[in-house]
């Protein structure tokens, strides 16, 4: 299964939701204010996994392939 790790729910998680891929917010970047400010723009498309960081993300993906 395809996997997306974004930090903007407008736009990555909407678009790893349109392909039924995993969906991975990281909270750097844009992600804590894509959680607190504009989640209602995208709460069809719910993250599958809230990383801290892009480390967290990747540690979260090796962890559930195993």
């Amino acid at each position: 299964m395809c996997c997306d790790i974004g930090d903007v729910g407008d736009t990555d998680m909407l678009a790893a939701h349109a392909v039924g891929a995993i969906k991975i917010l990281v909270k750097t970047g844009w992600g804590e204010s894509s959680l607190l400010k504009y989640r209602h723009n995208w709460k069809k498309a719910e993250p599958d996994y809230i990383a801290e960081n892009i480390n967290d993300a990747v540690k979260w993906i090796l962890n559930s392939n195993s």
